[in-house]
């Protein structure tokens, strides 16, 4: 008989936003949907050069997330961050439309983890080029197009960020990732990047953020801001979590988790991932 962890039919407590604070920031993370290169059959104009950066297949399923923010009360974000690959910000174009959201920043500290870049240039390419995990992204000009075709033109501009004396604790957001990171030393960045995001927007400006990124965004910011004791072994295609912050005296022993440098944190709700509470 193996050790192995078991889903917890209780997990944590989520609770629904009608518990939160009217005035307290919001912070979600999303998955991006479904990727076109799930058809192995599928083709994209720049696919020889860039078999890491596919567009998404599922235009309707951001949609239907973003309406299921709304309907749980988690839609009234200040601003989206991205992950610069192109599934993300299509997925992030649609749910900006959706929710009336039209400030966009797109930070390079969400982005896919290398070890799957790398899977990707091996796969595809199959030793006619190295396997490096470096990644070219679009151009600032290609990046707006592409919100602006998945928005319908909602989108007009992407919000450059000053990236100059950044404090120390925020600099993970805006780190480029290095090409031969292990999957390991990726996990540590993404977690980085999804708490400096945090501190940066909702404890720093009190902003609501939304993060349109990978699903190892999503089970970052979930053992971020839960624990290590959570393992999240299933994200589906814009599957997301939802969090908050709480004053002290709002604290509930259940419920809140104090992490460091970002203060008290209450899980708000989640949809479209499951979770195990190691026991």
């Amino acid at each position: 008989k193996t050790d192995r962890p078991r889903p917890n039919p209780h997990p944590s407590p989520w609770i629904t936003m009608e518990k939160k604070s009217k005035s307290s920031p919001l912070f979600v993370v999303m998955r991006h949907s479904v990727r076109v290169d799930k058809d192995p059959k599928a083709k994209w104009t720049d696919q020889e050069d860039r078999p890491y950066d596919t567009p998404i297949s599922d235009l309707k399923l951001p949609l239907d997330q973003a309406q299921a923010l709304q309907k749980h009360k988690l839609d009234n974000f200040d601003l989206i961050i991205c992950s610069p690959f192109r599934r993300c910000l299509q997925t992030a174009a649609i749910v900006a439309k959706t929710l009336k959201v039209d400030r966009i920043r797109v930070h390079s500290g969400v982005g896919e983890m290398r070890t799957s870049v790398r899977s990707i240039q091996r796969d595809y390419w199959k030793g006619k080029r190295p396997v490096d995990g470096k990644v070219t992204y679009l151009d600032a000009k290609k990046t707006l197009a592409t919100l602006q075709e998945a928005s319908s033109g909602f989108i007009t501009k992407v919000e450059k960020s000053d990236e100059k004396d950044v404090p120390k604790d925020e600099e993970a957001l805006i780190a480029e990732p290095l090409a031969m990171e292990t999957a390991a030393n990726a996990k540590q960045r993404m977690m980085a990047a999804i708490k400096a995001a945090y501190i940066r927007h909702v404890v720093r400006k009190k902003e609501s953020v939304l993060v349109v990124a990978h699903g190892d965004s999503v089970d970052a910011a979930v053992r971020s801001f839960i624990g290590a004791g959570i393992v999240v072994y299933d994200i589906k295609e814009c599957g997301w979590a939802a969090f908050a912050p709480v004053a002290e005296k709002d604290k509930n022993e259940k419920t809140d988790r104090n992490v460091e440098d970002c203060g008290l944190i209450r899980k708000l709700s989640h949809a479209r991932l499951q979770m195990l509470k190691l026991e």
